[in-house]
């Protein structure tokens, strides 16, 4: 089979299984335009990471940072402390609790462009 008689016969698979959409053009473009945007949201969160992690080694042990004229620009505080439970730890050493606790809840659907 040469790559267009394989395309095609992909195509009609994928036309006779309901769990899949054969894009059109416009649908190809937007997936496209996806990919764009995720690569430039990426490289941003890269970039404010590195601009953040500037900052923090700067404030040092500081909860405030202020400019010249008083005016805070960036507050860096210690979130109150919680309680959290260990679930592993819980399964662990009472495992028979756990199981008593545990049910089963779907997946998440997980949109992952190719």
């Amino acid at each position: 089979m040469n790559s267009k008689q394989v395309a095609n016969k992909v195509a009609v698979d994928a036309a006779n299984d309901s769990n899949v959409l054969v894009a059109d053009v416009e649908l190809v473009l937007q997936v496209q335009e996806l990919k764009a945007l995720d690569a430039n949201i990426k490289a941003q969160q890269e970039h404010y990471k590195k601009c953040r992690a500037v900052v923090e080694a700067k404030m040092g042990d500081a909860q405030k940072l202020v400019n010249k004229d008083g005016i805070e620009l960036v507050s860096w505080k210690q979130g109150k402390e919680v309680d959290k439970l260990d679930a592993k730890q819980l399964k662990a050493n009472f495992y028979d609790v756990w199981y008593a606790c545990v049910s089963k809840v779907p997946g998440a659907r997980r949109f992952l462009i190719k």
